[in-house]
């Protein structure tokens, strides 16, 4: 089933809150005038809270599965449905798309 593709606006933050800022390489294909997400933009974590005690903060996040048959550039988008990983704590992030028009799988 389709799936909205990743705006450069979507709110991404870290279970602690920590906002996610995508640096975007992709500066052609848009969505109502916002760059696609993809896999080989940047994502850095800004203003994780995760307590000392509890081990590192975040600082970046990864995504190990993007979309199967969507490409921007030659590299391949992410979903609203992409699983990522934060980095160097192995936990999901949290996305809030941005409305798209854009879908794929």
């Amino acid at each position: 089933m389709p799936t909205p593709v990743l705006t450069t606006t979507a709110q991404v933050t870290c279970p602690h809150s920590g906002v996610v800022l995508i640096v975007s390489k992709n500066g052609r294909v848009t969505s109502a005038g916002q760059p696609l997400a993809t896999a080989g933009d940047q994502y850095q974590v800004v203003g994780c809270k995760n307590p000392p005690t509890a081990g590192p903060m975040c600082a970046a996040v990864m995504w190990p599965m993007p979309a199967l048959r969507v490409w921007i550039g030659g590299v391949p988008a992410l979903l609203a449905t992409s699983p990522g990983q934060c980095l160097p704590v192995p936990v999901p992030p949290i996305v809030t798309p941005t409305p798209s028009r854009v879908q794929g799988t």
